[in-house]
């Protein structure tokens, strides 16, 4: 249980320190305004690659692997540049389709189950006992696209 308050402890910490970032709050507007209008999937999309990220630190810390910045900032931005990349795709193709919101919106649940399956990845690394995360994991894996590639 103390691992447990340790860790939503740290994430406290690093997200206190992130919103106080110029940086952060520049990307955050460019993202709002290059994606508006805003949809709700975003803001879940970007707090579950969040969350990922932390629970990948923390199940890597308690697996001994050794963590640097720059596989952090390697891994991080490569996942950011592929997602962002998706999105704005699929975007701009809905503007020329005139499809309404239909692509992004299941670009965005895939992406989500994606980020989903992660973390609780993550979360199996960090507590291996707990059955409900592997019934939670095998329940998202039922409702994922196959992928036939």
């Amino acid at each position: 249980m103390e691992r447990l308050a340790t860790f939503f402890l740290s994430i406290a910490d690093i997200l206190s320190r992130l919103t106080d970032l110029l940086i952060v709050k520049l990307i955050v507007g460019l993202v709002i305004w290059i994606y508006s209008p805003w949809r709700e999937a975003y803001g879940i999309l970007g707090a579950l690659v969040a969350l990922d990220f932390l629970t990948g630190v923390v199940a890597a810390r308690y697996r001994g692997h050794h963590i640097t910045s720059a596989i952090m900032a390697t891994k991080t931005g490569a996942k950011l540049v592929v997602y962002g990349t998706a999105l704005a795709a699929i975007n701009l193709a809905e503007r020329g389709i005139g499809m309404g919101a239909l692509f992004t919106g299941v670009g965005l649940g895939m992406l989500i189950v994606t980020e989903a399956l992660s973390i609780l990845e993550n979360l199996q690394r960090i507590y291996p006992d707990l059955p409900i995360l592997q019934r939670l994991e095998s329940l998202l894996r039922e409702r994922a696209p196959r992928s036939d590639v």
